[in-house]
């Protein structure tokens, strides 16, 4: 059986770039990283659809794999059904929450931007979040799906770019984004875990705009819990024995092949791609 330490789990690759900077920070860490294409993307699915997907997902992974640790690298995901998964599975649990507070603190023009999916800037607990931490701030919302389609094709172009579609997509990238600029803002969040794949793509468009995303934060939790939990340690790992690394999927759904989302097919790039980050092993999720 695979070792699992730490579980990290996301519709399609987003939360990959939460898997990056974990393994970056903490490489004796054996991961299973779970790109859940069937439900793709997260920041779509209702409330309801989320939290009985991911609850038979966790349960399964949990049955087969025993990670010590799961990270929910999606942010509507973490806010909609971190409550029902602490409730019923006795782990540590670790979300993501976009980081309204910290831009707003940052902001000295006092207008910060979030960029998410549609259905992520819509959602109640953006308004609480802005409420509680930005009262003081303009927050401008926009919501793109196509950005999360756009990272999908960077995993899967990196190393092997077309010309003509990367100008494409930076001339879509950059209307999209637009809106921050011309309202001001110096602060603008990363709101879904797809979009810091996209990090270097926004700096280049608007490099006066500070984009500010939670992953150091998620690694800094993550080395506490592992820390606190010593007893985690994992006793069939040798010593200097490199990390595993499993990647797991789900098969994206028959419509996703018809319409914007047919980027979630999962091809020979996307494999060669996981290959090339370091996962030993690709397995389908039934």
């Amino acid at each position: 059986m695979t070792v699992c330490d730490v579980l990290i789990m996301d519709s399609g690759s987003g939360g990959l770039s939460i898997w990056r900077a974990l393994t970056a920070s903490m490489p004796e860490l054996n991961t299973v990283y779970l790109a859940d294409f069937n439900h793709y993307p997260y920041g779509e699915q209702s409330e309801a659809a989320l939290i009985a997907r991911l609850r038979h997902l966790v349960g399964r992974c949990i049955e087969d794999w025993q990670p010590k640790i799961v990270v929910i690298a999606c942010n509507t995901a973490s806010t909609v059904v971190l409550d029902a998964l602490r409730a019923q599975f006795p782990l540590p649990f670790v979300g993501v929450v976009p980081a309204i507070k910290v831009a707003a603190l940052a902001s000295q023009q006092h207008c910060i931007g979030l960029l998410a999916t549609p259905g992520t800037i819509r959602r109640s607990y953006i308004d609480r979040l802005i409420e509680e931490f930005a009262p003081h701030c303009r927050v401008v919302r926009v919501g793109s799906s196509e950005l999360v389609h756009m990272a999908e094709r960077q995993i899967r172009s990196e190393g092997n770019h077309n010309r003509q579609s990367l100008n494409e997509d930076t001339a879509l990238l950059s209307s999209i984004i637009e809106p921050f600029r011309a309202a001001g803002c110096d602060q603008v969040v990363l709101g879904c875990t797809h979009f810091p794949l996209l990090k270097a793509a926004f700096q280049n468009a608007l490099p006066d705009i500070n984009w500010v995303d939670s992953t150091a934060a998620i690694c800094r939790r993550v080395a506490t819990l592992w820390s606190d939990h010593g007893k985690f340690k994992s006793a069939e790992a040798g010593q200097g024995e490199p990390a595993s690394h499993l990647l797991l999927f789900t098969e994206p759904k028959p419509a996703a092949t018809t319409d914007q989302q047919r980027i979630a097919v999962l091809d020979d790039r996307w494999t060669a791609a996981m290959l090339g980050m370091g996962f030993r092993k690709i397995e389908r999720l039934d």
